[in-house]
């Protein structure tokens, strides 16, 4: 496969993931690969915004994405030459550099222990992520599926910090994966996995946990995810330091 094209598929995995998750995240990604953002627009067809781009080979591709892209703000035009960034301009942090990433699961445990349910993804703002998924649910998107299948059910949705990693957002994905992977294994339920989990990791990254752990050490280290929205404490809490990772690895 060429270069390009696989280049294109990997990333577009990212998207389907919502690994990158917002319109300057992309755009963050594509500068630290060294590649060249030629245009976006609107497609008639997928009644999506897409992103084009130029690949270091010299080939094209387009991103398809839910985006809303801040034109005059990174000066993007829908055509015309490609666009060239600055990074001290515009704040951009180079994509490729390890950050830390915190793996987290959104889960629930029926209470006569018939099904269980999960939904796994990781963030570089972990707050801000926990309110998103508390406060907006899209049909059809993110963890919609699993707080409809909590509603029905009846059960309390709980948030599990699995792993804190340094690491950049490509290895970020098949680690996200990976976890996908270990929890289909257990035996939970992934409600609307089609929109949020898409697509296996490509390969397999080093020093990652085999086995899931158990329902009752799962429960013992989490906290329901209103706890985390709205603390009792007065202060809202700055740091994960009440959700300890339930796996300790390095990449």
């Amino acid at each position: 496969m060429d270069t390009s094209k696989l280049a294109r598929r990997e990333l577009q995995l990212m998207i389907d993931s919502k690994t990158i998750s917002t319109g300057e995240s992309l755009i963050q990604f594509v500068i630290s690969k060294g590649w060249t953002i030629t245009r976006c627009g609107k497609s008639k067809r997928y009644d999506k915004t897409y992103l084009g781009v130029l690949h270091s080979d010299g080939k094209r591709f387009r991103l398809r994405c839910d985006f809303e892209f801040e034109y005059s703000k990174f000066n993007i035009r829908n055509r015309g030459e490609p666009v060239q960034f600055e990074y001290s301009k515009f704040n951009i942090r180079n994509r490729g550099e390890p950050v830390q990433h915190f793996f987290y699961a959104l889960f629930g445990n029926h209470p006569l222990g018939e099904t269980k349910a999960v939904y796994i993804g990781q963030t570089v703002n972990f707050f801000r992520r926990m309110k998103e998924h508390y406060g907006g649910h899209s049909a059809g998107k993110s963890s919609y599926a699993l707080f409809e299948w909590a509603g029905r059910s009846n059960v309390e949705i709980r948030v599990a910090m699995l792993a804190e990693v340094t690491t950049n957002a490509s290895q970020a994905y098949l680690i996200e994966s990976h976890f996908i992977k270990l929890a289909i294994r257990a035996g939970y339920l992934t409600p609307g996995i089609e929109s949020w989990g898409r697509g296996a990791a490509i390969r397999r990254l080093a020093n990652l946990p085999n086995e899931w752990l158990s329902d009752e050490a799962i429960h013992t280290k989490s906290l329901p995810l209103q706890k985390i929205v709205f603390p009792v404490q007065t202060q809202k809490m700055k740091s994960t330091s009440n959700l300890i990772p339930l796996f300790n690895f390095h990449i």
